[in-house]
């Protein structure tokens, strides 16, 4: 197994040579622009809008601010409250504060790790601006229900999708909802080294976000007139050449996630105690996790002790439930909701590493650490 200094993390991201890179960046720095909507911005754009089917893409410094920005540009002078999860990374209910409504939290649904809708709409009050369902894990929400919802309210749904780069129904999971927003941190299957994106059809929107993006200033026209207060949340050059070079290489590092995904799959599959989270639904799915579910969670601290004796380190996402951190536990709604499938699988969710450059053998030794764990009732030291 590996040693110190050869350490086995949730994740690892896809680098391209520098070689490549360097390459790429020849075009802005013959340009001299390497911010402001330079021409590998531009190309970038142009390209991630053909491969979501989507007719505007806006371009980010990450998806916090991206999520940030929509929910803010769309209930400018009217804001209230926004319907999430809490079964998710805290950036979802930060960036609902930030643009300033109040996060209310709904329950999931436990097989999918998804807010569940009929929990979500049981929530909905004159004052909610909007829904915003997470794609956890890649998992789809139920896209048919959430748009009932959004029709029945008349309520927008935007959907927290900063998992589901590349997964298609179809169509491109970006296609959903009023907007989509997409990570791609270093983290994520896909990444700008830091990033993000808003996938939408409305035009409205993407003029304003690319006007809010810009310190509330319209780059296509000659006046530096601002008409409400913007942010610098512009993706630079550098991280849009290296979203061109992730493009190139998408399809062969997910290939290469698959054949972990499969190894998992099919090993654990004979160990009672282990089950694989959310079986693969999609017509195209791009394996930026595998998380199991454990019996309870004194079985999972048991797992994740003994994996990280051997310098592997998986992670117990997503725990705490956002509602469980001090910033939310204070300022949640009263009375609370009961949310027992958020709870019941924030307590038993394990995510397994994997990523393109994980050999087959160490995942196979992962999981057999983690099945005589089980089957043997190690302890620890």
């Amino acid at each position: 197994m590996p040693n110190d200094n050869a350490k086995v993390f949730v994740t690892k991201p896809h680098l391209p040579s520098l070689e490549r890179l360097t390459k790429i960046l020849r075009t802005s720095w013959d340009a001299s622009q390497i911010t402001n909507f330079g021409p590998l911005h531009t190309l970038l754009v142009d390209r991630l809008s053909q491969l979501a089917g989507t007719e505007y893409c806006v371009l980010f410094n990450n998806a916090t601010t991206a999520l940030m920005a929509t929910l803010a540009t769309l209930t400018e002078g009217q804001t209230g409250e926004v319907i999430t999860t809490p079964f998710t990374f805290v950036a979802t209910a930060n960036s609902v504060v930030w643009s300033g409504n109040t996060p209310i939290f709904a329950d999931i649904d436990p097989a999918t790790g998804c807010l569940c809708p009929k929990s979500a709409e049981a929530l909905i009050t004159p004052a909610t601006r909007a829904v915003v369902p997470v794609n956890c894990y890649g998992n789809s929400p139920d896209f048919k229900a959430f748009e009932e919802i959004s029709a029945s309210h008349k309520i927008p749904i935007i959907y927290d999708a900063c998992h589901a780069f590349g997964i298609e129904d179809t169509v491109s999971v970006m296609q959903h909802g009023f907007a989509s927003v997409v990570s791609f941190h270093a983290t994520k299957v896909f990444n700008t080294f830091e990033g993000g994106a808003v996938f939408t059809k409305n035009k409205d929107l993407s003029k304003k976000l690319n006007r809010f993006l810009n310190f509330g200033i319209d780059a296509t026209e000659q006046s530096m007139n601002v008409i409400y207060p913007g942010i610098n949340g512009k993706m630079n050059e550098a991280s849009a050449a290296m979203g061109l070079l992730q493009l190139e290489d998408f399809a062969e590092s997910t290939q290469k996630r698959e054949s972990i995904d499969a190894i998992y799959r099919k090993e654990f599959g004979n160990h009672a105690g282990i089950k694989c989270f959310a079986d693969i639904t999609h017509t195209k799915n791009n394996y930026a996790y595998f998380p199991i579910v454990l019996e309870n969670s004194t079985e999972r601290e048991r797992v994740l002790k003994r994996l990280r004796q051997e310098n592997i380190f998986a992670r117990r996402y997503f725990y705490p439930l956002v509602t469980d951190l001090s910033f939310y536990r204070k300022r949640s709604q009263k009375p609370a909701p009961m949310l027992p499938n958020s709870e019941w699988l924030s307590d038993r969710v394990l995510c397994l590493p994997i990523f393109s450059d994980l050999s087959q053998e160490i995942a196979k030794e992962i999981v057999n650490i983690v099945a005589v764990t089980l089957s043997h009732g190690y302890k620890g030291n």
